[in-house]
């Protein structure tokens, strides 16, 4: 499986130089394409890069809270391996609906955006950590009849190096996660 997540492409992070492939193991889970802070005068062309992609990944493509829209659906199934973007789990849905339901405006100043990328630079130098409820949220859904997976694949939390962890409640089935980095992944892992 190949998994893009959190490119940020147009906007303040530091840019990941990558070629976007498309193919029916090749998955985009959000926030590729920052709407939210892209500068302004950019804003056609990350429309446009948003819109390359959303049809040549179709069905395996998926927006993320920077991308500012719900899209079609909140997670990818594919066989036994659940993929979202992952604000669902971190953010309360207060604060994720806010950003994804059209009350944040997409677009910002030059001058917002040069201030913004010097932060992001500073934000990511501590480690993320994911905390017991996160995990909970995340095996509650994998393991509920509408999914019933063995794995979880989630972007947003802007690791360093990709965080693997398995859980299991009580007598229930173990669940692994993967909380992926910003970035292109090749994840050798068995989807059946």
């Amino acid at each position: 499986m190949i998994i893009y997540t959190d490119l940020h492409i147009f906007g303040a992070h530091k840019p990941i130089k990558t070629s976007l492939l498309y193919g029916p193991d090749i998955f985009y889970i959000g926030d590729n394409v920052d709407l939210k802070n892209c500068q302004r005068s950019r804003l056609s062309e990350a429309n446009q890069l948003l819109k390359t992609i959303e049809k040549n990944a179709g069905n395996n493509y998926l927006p993320g809270n920077h991308e500012l829209s719900f899209g079609k659906r909140l997670f990818i199934k594919y066989h036994r391996v659940l993929l979202t973007h992952g604000d669902i789990f971190f953010w309360p849905e207060n604060k994720m609906s806010r950003w994804r339901g059209g009350k944040i405006r997409p677009g910002i100043s030059s001058s917002l955006w040069w201030f913004l990328r010097f932060k992001n630079a500073l934000v990511h130098i501590w480690p993320v950590s994911v905390s017991p409820l996160v995990i909970r949220r995340m095996y509650g859904i994998a393991t509920s009849p509408d999914y019933n997976c063995h794995t979880v694949i989630i972007g947003h939390a802007h690791p360093k190096h990709i965080i693997q962890t398995t859980y299991t409640e009580l007598d229930g089935p173990c669940v692994n996660f993967y909380i992926l980095p910003r970035g292109r992944h090749d994840l050798d892992i068995n989807a059946n």
